[in-house]
């Protein structure tokens, strides 16, 4: 997928991936999925979509859908911003590994 924002193109061929949010909820129009990705400059973005219950669908999706139609969109987040996404996401090698230069030794 890819979406120019700002002028600055995200593209999930060519970025780097990060990690992954994956909810399955009984209610099928909750369903979310979620990629978190960084570019080769170093911008992160979440590539996600979800059903029409989910922030992708009523925020930032394509189509505003109460048939629960599967969306999808990207968005551009701060480097801050991708961290908390992996603080509440990922494991602690993740967050090493992309993150090291803005998180101290507590």
């Amino acid at each position: 997928m890819k979406k120019t924002i700002n002028g600055k193109m995200y593209n999930t061929d060519t970025a780097i991936w990060v990690d992954s949010l994956i909810i399955n909820s009984r209610d099928s129009w909750n369903n979310i999925s979620e990629d978190l990705y960084t570019t080769k400059n170093g911008n992160f973005f979440l590539s996600g979509y979800g059903e029409s219950n989910t922030k992708w669908a009523v925020k930032f999706g394509q189509y505003k859908d109460k048939r629960g139609t599967l969306t999808s969109d990207i968005q551009a987040i701060t480097k801050k911003e991708a961290l908390a996404w992996c603080e509440k996401n990922s494991d602690a090698e993740t967050i090493e590994e992309h993150f090291s230069e803005i998180v101290e030794e507590a």
